[in-house]
């Protein structure tokens, strides 16, 4: 394919199509791109994308099943080699630690790591960034849309909770919403925990504060632990469980512009408690069901009795002669 393939602009001007990629639709899994160096410069290649969707696993991969593509009228086909379907490349990357992940399948074509390297390498912070919203979009709605009951997998009682009886909802659902906001010039977030005591009915959400702290540079260098309150979501009231050292911020104050951010927080938390209760509950099941099934074997009162032994009936006949027999 020759570079420099042109198309009508909004404005109606001519304009080259490699000038608006790549491009990324999230919502239908698609991934456009033409590589400007290489063996494949002035190519335009079409990728469909996917990702893991289980809510529950923390898998950050996006895979690419690339083929060359061909504009026609304003829009991208699949290419066509003398009537031979174009051959599809296929590689994964890590859009958070922006690299190419390893793959260990000997049956994928040998082209495939190259093109790999030669989308790296021209890919810029926005692309990375489409790439790291397609992942969370897509996790997130499934997060939201799940039927606990579906799940293949799920974490065993003892990795749901610190302390015996709250769950950490970002630790069950790793790239869940978060509830980030700002408060007096810096950059907040609130790490909810959820109560999935079986017996228990209440509707409290213990909310630990953590302030983002930024180095020099002003680039985030990591979270620092403020206080914490108890927020019931039906009633909408706060307990104080612990403020900070010095007495500022204030924890109420937290919580409101928590909630100022998060103005469907209420409704939200009712759904997060419902969906680990349930989730928790089937752990427990499960796991009480395992034990029960496991064939653990049973230890007999007494040692075995070799035919050949006398017979524990106290005849003075050996066991195979008396009792054995029956």
């Amino acid at each position: 394919m020759e570079p420099g393939i042109k198309q009508k602009s909004e404005d109606g001007n001519e304009q080259c199509l490699e000038d608006s990629l790549p491009f990324c639709d999230a919502e239908n899994h698609i991934f456009v791109f033409c590589l400007r160096k290489g063996k494949w410069a002035g190519e335009i290649w079409g990728a469909r994308l996917k990702c893991c969707e289980n809510p529950l696993c923390d898998c950050a991969n996006v895979d690419f099943y690339c083929c060359r593509v061909e504009v026609a009228n304003g829009v991208v086909v699949r290419a066509e080699d003398e009537g031979t379907p174009a051959p599809v490349l296929f590689f994964s990357l890590n859009p958070f630690e922006r690299r190419i992940v390893p793959q260990s399948d000997r049956s994928r074509r040998h082209e495939s790591d190259g093109l790999a390297k030669g989308l790296v390498a021209e890919m810029t912070e926005k692309e990375w960034s489409e790439l790291s919203n397609y992942i969370l979009m897509h996790k997130r709605n499934a997060v939201q849309e799940m039927d606990v009951n579906s799940l293949a997998e799920i974490p065993p009682p003892d990795n749901f909770t610190v302390d015996g009886e709250m769950a950490p909802y970002a630790q069950i659902f790793p790239f869940a919403d978060t509830l980030q906001f700002d408060f007096d010039d810096d950059n907040w977030f609130a790490d909810d925990h959820y109560c999935v005591t079986p017996d228990c009915d209440c509707h409290d959400v213990s909310l630990h504060f953590l302030r983002v702290r930024a180095g020099s540079d002003g680039i985030p260098k990591g979270l620092k632990a403020i206080g914490s309150a108890a927020y019931d979501y039906e009633l909408g009231t706060t307990k104080v469980r612990h403020e900070p050292a010095d007495g500022k911020p204030l924890i109420g104050d937290l919580v409101d512009a928590m909630l100022a951010a998060h103005p469907s927080y209420r409704d939200d938390a009712k759904r997060r408690h419902g969906q680990l209760r349930a989730l928790y509950a089937r752990s427990v099941r499960e796991a009480k069901q395992h034990v029960e099934t496991a064939g653990i074997p049973i230890k007999r009162a007494e040692p075995k009795v070799g035919r050949n032994q006398p017979c524990p009936c106290g005849s003075g006949k050996k066991y195979k002669k008396c009792c054995g027999m029956k």
